[in-house]
């Protein structure tokens, strides 16, 4: 799930009564927080640093950068993305 304050929607997922997870941080430049559920959880994402994104490409493809372009359209469910490989 794409958010742009990963901070703010993890307390509320607490508020809620639901076991936010430790912050993890990719070195392209997003971070993510899965949210425990019962049976099952959700992964929480949003960027941290944009200076970061292209530091990693493989062959043009950001995934920081594909997540900043979701992020400036909307937040919510992360359309997916394949690499042909």
């Amino acid at each position: 799930m794409l958010v742009r304050d990963l901070a703010s929607t993890s307390d509320r997922c607490a508020a809620l009564g639901f076991a936010p997870r430790p912050l993890g941080r990719h070195p392209w430049g997003t971070c993510m927080q899965f949210v425990q559920f019962d049976v099952c959880s959700i992964e929480l994402m949003s960027l941290y640093d944009e200076t970061l994104i292209d530091q990693h490409a493989v062959d043009g493809f950001s995934f920081g950068r594909y997540i900043r372009d979701q992020l400036h359209e909307r937040e919510g469910k992360a359309d997916q993305c394949s690499i042909d490989l």
